[in-house]
């Protein structure tokens, strides 16, 4: 309690941001900030992290060439661990692509953060909102991720097939499957349901990470209700995707928000309706950037499935960071791992 009455107190935290391994290196990188006397700190537990020192230093990193044009892009710490909890698997010849569903793609962060770490993968990457699609696209060019958009999706697209792709969407993820049923590569080799490799649902939430004893405007628009209108939206979109999984794949969940209700008890929900889907144990090395916590074992009258408390992560708001919910899941065959428990 005392970590979160810490970060209540907060007015700015040190900003951070990840380098685009598209564009540029991180040796290039800290080579420009060190001529233009910024201060700054590597995290080496997340590659490419860089901590600023100030407010003033991201003053003068904001007036950089490689800020204005894509070769570094602002994100929080928290922001950058959970697409870092997939496994990172060879393929073999016979399927040298990943095929990876961003389910929530802006503002587009930790998809363009994929694209750089599965330099040849195939992203799908979904966003109802118009106004945030056309920024996402827009950044995307910036940042020198390829792209396509769902009109594309209609006639044959060789270039997927040399580096990593973004196939832009913008939709709800409920429609998921008339996009695959009219791709060509899908009707060439076979329809065949499960499809992805990996799919992360970094989903909508109630956002309390903004909130502080300086801030408090967040409150004026949060309420249980809102709470509750989440909560609905996160398991309509885990059960919109569950099904393209391939299995002995994972999925990735991960929030902003502290609600039990978005965070827990969705995982909850999850593990109890698809006995094929298994809880990955998530391993973390905490530091004076990070502090963690497991997941809870109960919330008011809910009590949750054991293996949530022990393999679920919750990072603590600190000076560093704000909080995040990580859970991964693996999916197994139709008699799952929770069948045989």
């Amino acid at each position: 309690m005392m970590e979160v009455e810490s970060a209540f107190k907060q007015i700015k935290r040190p900003p951070s941001f990840r380098v685009n391994t598209l564009k540029a290196s991180l040796k290039n990188i800290k080579n420009i900030l060190d001529k233009a006397h910024i201060n700054y700190e590597l995290y080496s537990l997340l590659p490419n992290c860089i901590i600023l020192k100030s407010s003033g230093d991201e003053i003068k990193l904001r007036s950089l060439d490689i800020y204005k044009n894509g070769n570094i892009y602002m994100q929080s710490i928290s922001s950058q661990i959970p697409v870092w909890y997939f496994e990172n698997k060879s393929m073999d010849s016979k399927e040298p692509r990943l095929k990876i569903l961003d389910t929530c793609a802006a503002p587009w962060g930790k998809t363009s953060q994929l694209a750089a770490i599965y330099p040849e993968a195939e992203i799908w990457a979904f966003e109802p909102s118009k106004i945030r699609y056309e920024r996402m696209k827009y950044n995307f060019k910036k940042l020198w991720v390829s792209t396509c958009d769902k009109h594309s999706l209609l006639k044959p697209l060789p270039f997927l097939w040399k580096g990593a792709t973004v196939i832009c969407i913008n939709d709800k993820i409920e429609n998921l499957e008339r996009y695959l049923q009219t791709y060509p590569p899908l009707q060439k080799e076979g329809w065949t349901l499960e499809y992805f490799d990996m799919i992360l649902i970094d989903a909508p939430c109630s956002w309390e990470w903004g909130l502080s004893y300086h801030n408090t405007s967040f409150l004026e628009n949060w309420s249980l209700s809102y709470i509750k209108k989440n909560y609905a939206r996160q398991k309509a979109i885990c059960d919109a995707v569950l099904p393209f999984l391939k299995t002995e794949w994972e999925m990735i969940y991960s929030t902003c928000t502290l609600a039990p209700e978005e965070n827990e008890a969705v995982i909850h929900y999850l593990l109890c309706k698809y006995q094929n889907l298994n809880l990955e144990k998530l391993d973390f090395i905490e530091n004076k950037y990070i502090k963690y916590k497991l997941g809870l074992k109960s919330f008011w009258r809910y009590i949750f499935r054991k293996e949530i408390s022990e393999r679920t992560l919750r990072v603590i708001p600190s000076k560093y960071s704000e909080w995040f919910y990580i859970a991964k899941l693996k999916k197994w065959g139709h008699h799952g791992i929770n069948d045989l428990k």
